[in-house]
């Protein structure tokens, strides 16, 4: 993304219709994970995705997007602050600008991928102070087994 984006800004996202070539703004996703979209106007802009980075729930949007990429019904994704884009909507913008702002979530996915289990170290497990506390080991071993294994 060519703009240098605040973390507290408000960021949407745009999908590009492989059909007409028109830009649609993404309102969510349904149940079926289908991208539900809307014209990118100024009396849609309340009902559009917000994009955080921060949230996991990209992550689960991405995964959830590539699975869908066996069958493309969009060309692209972009994604850019509402001040930009509503910039572009005022404007009869020149596509080479657009691409500033595409995104490849397959880039994404990967340094999520790379990220490593850290696994919890047992060891360090204050059994005394436990047992003051009516914490019995028996009780908390199925979580541990998750937390020390993935």
């Amino acid at each position: 993304m060519d703009e240098n984006v605040k973390n507290d800004a408000k960021q949407v996202m745009l999908v590009q219709n492989a059909d007409d070539g028109r830009l649609q703004a993404v309102t969510g996703v349904d149940q079926d994970g289908n991208i539900q979209t809307a014209d990118p106007t100024d009396q849609n802009v309340a009902s559009l995705l917000n994009v955080n980075t921060q949230d996991s729930a990209l992550e689960a949007f991405f995964k959830k997007f590539m699975e869908q990429a066996q069958n493309p019904v969009h060309t692209g994704i972009f994604v850019m602050t509402e001040n930009a884009l509503n910039k572009l909507i005022r404007i009869d913008f020149d596509p080479e600008i657009l691409e500033n702002y595409r995104i490849d979530p397959s880039e994404r996915l990967q340094t999520q991928e790379q990220r490593q289990f850290e696994p919890l170290d047992v060891t360090k497990i204050d059994l005394a102070d436990m047992e003051k506390k009516g914490i019995r080991m028996e009780d908390i071993e199925p979580h541990l087994k998750a937390m020390s294994y993935g």
